[in-house]
């Protein structure tokens, strides 16, 4: 098929070597372009959810320390959301809500 002294590759022109390496160049940008982006996503979700994480962790810590957090609200459960039940009492103290008819025991839990 090919002469000892015939290059198989000098059939292609310049011109089509250049094209083959711009398209591998094409899809490295494109890499780098998807790259950045996700990090960029990244550090904006890392930035909103950092100051309410750091705040968990906080209340987490001061729980295991048996200290108080200052400054955050506590929330109170009340009794009839724990307590057992069976079907004599299973619809006490659940809300139903006038306009769609759902609710379920939101009267449960208050804030202080």
């Amino acid at each position: 098929m090919f002469t000892k002294n015939q290059n198989p590759t000098s059939s292609r022109t310049p011109a089509t070597r250049y094209s083959i390496r711009n398209e591998r160049g094409q899809g490295l940008i494109e890499y780098l372009v998807i790259v950045a982006l996700m990090g960029v996503a990244t550090i904006a979700i890392v930035r909103t959810m950092g100051a309410v994480v750091s705040s968990r962790f906080a209340s987490v810590s001061a729980a295991l320390q048996g200290q108080e957090l200052k400054g955050g609200s506590k929330v109170r459960v009340n009794k009839s959301a724990y307590e057992k039940r069976d079907l004599g009492n299973f619809f006490e103290g659940a809300e139903t809500d006038s306009k769609s008819g759902s609710g379920a025991g939101r009267n449960n839990v208050s804030a202080e």
